[in-house]
């Protein structure tokens, strides 16, 4: 099953390739930014946690990924909608129900070493996956990424077949049209690893990649230090020298980026984000996150059922004050959003709210008085003609301080539209000394949770890359993400359309009709998207393009002005 957590899969991707230009502004206060010329040279420290190998393939820290990015790249890359654009692939079509992709690589790719990439190489990445997850030696060492659940699940792969050095075709075991996203993994190269034993070891491993750096040094207990790739086949870098400081934690990254000591820092939360809002010597880059934060409702009580429960859901949604969540909790760090698909996404409806959406406790009382409900005794509670209140329990988890507050938030709001509210959770988040206590108080709530003993939950969902809603709504869902018991035919037709999609228009159209029913029917009160962000210093200048798939993404347009080049100011 499933974990029904704000934390489902850890995603990364590889790199963006975005166009430069001749000046970029940086540095200054929030909002404030000074104009630089662009310049070549310099160099500049990013924060490596818990670094241990530079094998892509391996368990590492966040940081660790975005770092990878820099030396290996996929076959496709994200973009800052999400969208994928070739990187290494010049082009591709999908078959077969978007059961096989055949894509043509780029001409006259090289790796580090100089020598070619081909359609072995790619073949070769994927054979040496799969050999490991076969492996249980391997196994414990590998990614999660790489296994059964992850985004680069490598048992999706049936079958790689080389028809000539450029092209290689993919079959997949089902219909996946999600392929472009899912093959952002390393693409590593069989003449420098040799065979499948090296291509998975983590000491001395040979990082020979065909990003836009190559590594210079690997110093295990201080840094790794990577150079300029002058034969990139993109864009050149305009910096010379990327280091990667190696640190124990993300909370010595905060400290040495408070220091000087790096340059960049993006793995904080947004309530630290403050203590950097008023410093004049950074910029904070900020963008949509893909954790989503929602109001959920059970659809095995009576309340939600039917075309009365559909109002119900409607009055709820007009009920509760989506803006005072995002101010008051989450400190504007957000956008508020209307389907669950991410605000930045190229599949996003890209809309304003809708008015339908908008917070309005007139409307809501309108509803709920056409089904029946007014406050019969004056005791600022509605009640139907037999006398009974609306009342509702509301379930939060402990382990969120954000989701506690959203959801006394949300308790306050419908209160004020004459509807009981019981709140079923504690005051304050649980403190927690071990991630085992953590883990322990995560599990009661999910019991309660999936069985059934509430009406309404506040939850959140960290978002995979790979753009498939089905786990939270599809009525055969077998994983618990719907756990709210939805059910919807004409909506399971068109996730599974849209699954088996052959092309991306195709897919768009089909995402466009799922977020129409989905604001229609209001399975989910969609809340926001919370912002994450990357923090640096002015010394780093540029046109930057973070996502949450990759803050570094773009790092061929970053630059050191000159006048921050072989100085020590940040």
């Amino acid at each position: 099953m499933r974990k029904i957590t704000a934390y489902l899969v850890l995603i990364f991707m590889t790199i963006a390739v975005v166009s430069g230009c001749s000046k970029s502004e940086n540095g200054g206060k929030a909002g404030e930014k000074t104009e630089y010329e662009v310049a070549e040279g310099g160099e500049i420290t990013l924060p490596l946690t818990g670094f241990e190998t530079l094998n892509p393939f391996m368990r590492k820290s966040q940081s660790n990924y975005y770092f990878d990015r820099l030396i290996f790249e996929g076959l496709f890359s994200t973009e800052k909608n999400l969208d994928v654009a070739p990187c290494l692939a010049e082009s591709y079509t999908m078959g077969d129900g978007a059961r096989s992709i055949n894509i043509v690589l780029k001409e006259n790719l090289k790796f580090h070493d100089g020598s070619p990439l081909t359609s072995e190489d790619v073949k070769f990445t994927v054979e040496v996956l799969k050999s490991a997850t076969s492996d249980p030696e391997q196994l414990e060492k590998l990614s999660p990424l790489y296994l059964e659940g992850g985004l680069y699940d490598v048992g999706r792969i049936s079958e790689v077949n080389t028809k000539s050095n450029r092209e290689v075709e993919i079959v997949f075991r089902d219909s996946f049209s999600d392929a472009p996203e899912y093959l952002t993994f390393p693409i590593v190269s069989k003449a420098a690893l040799g065979d499948e034993s090296k291509a998975l070891e983590s000491e001395d491993y040979n990082a020979v990649g065909t990003g836009p750096y190559k590594v210079e040094a690997v110093d295990s207990l201080k840094e790794v230090q990577l150079q300029r790739n002058v034969e990139y086949w993109s864009s050149k870098p305009n910096i010379e020298t990327v280091k990667g400081k190696i640190l124990a934690d993300e909370e010595l990254a905060k400290t040495s980026f408070e220091a000087g000591i790096v340059h960049a820092v993006s793995d904080l939360d947004y309530l630290e984000w403050e203590s950097f809002a008023q410093n004049d010597k950074v910029h904070i880059n900020s963008f949509p996150s893909n954790r989503y934060e929602f109001l959920a409702f059970n659809f095995g009580k009576d309340y939600f059922q039917g075309e009365e429960g559909k109002s119900m859901r409607e009055a709820v949604s007009y009920g509760i004050n989506r803006e005072q969540i995002l101010k008051n909790i989450y400190l504007g760090y957000g956008e508020i959003v209307d389907s669950p698909v991410n605000p930045s996404s190229w599949l996003s409806l890209k809309s304003d709210v809708k008015e339908s959406e908008k917070y309005s406790v007139e409307k809501s009382q309108e509803i709920l008085k056409s089904m029946g409900y007014q406050d019969r005794d004056n005791d600022g509670l509605l009640e139907n003609e037999d006398g009974e209140n609306i009342s509702f329990t509301i379930l939060a988890p402990p382990t969120s301080q954000a989701r506690i507050d959203t959801a006394k938030s949300i308790a306050e709001s419908l209160r004020k539209i004459g509807i009981d509210v019981e709140e079923d959770y504690e005051e304050e988040a649980g403190s927690y000394e071990t991630e085992e206590e953590r883990e322990a108080d995560w599990s009661r709530f999910e019991s309660k949770l999936m069985s059934g003993n509430y009406d309404l939950a506040v939850m959140g969902w960290e978002m995979s890359y790979l753009p498939d809603l089905s786990f939270a709504f599809h009525s055969q869902s077998s994983e618990g993400g719907n756990f709210i018991g939805y059910s919807d035919p004409e909506l399971d037709k068109l996730m599974d359309e849209a699954n088996r999609a052959n092309s991306r228009e195709a897919k768009k159209q089909l995402y466009m009709e799922i977020q129409n029913s989905l604001a229609e029917e209001k399975p989910y009160v969609s809340i926001l998207y919370t912002n994450a962000a990357i923090i640096n210093y002015k010394k780093i200048s540029g046109e930057f393009a973070p996502n949450y798939m990759d803050v570094y993404s773009g790092i061929e347009n970053w630059f050191v002005p000159k006048e921050f080049q072989n100085k020590e100011q940040k």
